[in-house]
């Protein structure tokens, strides 16, 4: 699929999708390429660039106010500079700290921890609209541009 026009742009900040797993912070260095399917990267987490494809890319997703976080909520977890998808345990120890399941348990802080959210490329996110307790979360929006 050739695309019209680019999509991103020379510094924005973006999520590289591996495995529907893992999203890595990376920033656009620049479009290759006429079709702009692929642009070249650089990860934030490690000192390497990479050529991906738009297909593997999606945009930060818009931040939630709400960090009232639910047991078994799908969740992201901030772990050594990547979003790793986990599901939400419990409290943990102490206040605004939270038990997330990936590859073992950890204890993380709110500010670590996100609402996991699905890209389709049309855009929009498909965030957890529906919740345990009937409430919605509050969204922020940020200017991608």
């Amino acid at each position: 699929m050739n695309y019209p026009h680019q999509i991103y742009h020379q510094n924005d900040t973006i999520e590289i999708n591996v495995d529907d797993e893992v999203y890595c912070p990376a920033t656009i260095l620049e479009a290759v390429g006429e079709d702009h399917q692929y642009y070249r990267v650089q990860y934030l987490a490690l000192p390497m660039t990479e050529k991906v494809h738009i297909a593997d890319m999606r945009p930060t997703p818009p931040e939630l106010n709400d960090r009232l976080f639910l047991e078994n909520d799908m969740v992201d977890a901030y772990y050594y500079g990547n979003w790793l998808r986990g599901w939400l345990a419990g409290n943990g120890a102490g206040p605004n700290k939270y038990t997330v399941i990936l590859y073992n348990d950890l204890v993380l802080d709110t500010n670590r921890i996100r609402f996991h959210s699905q890209w389709s490329p049309l855009p929009d996110f498909d965030i957890p609209w529906h919740r345990m307790n009937d409430r919605l979360p509050d969204l922020i929006v940020r200017n991608m541009s």
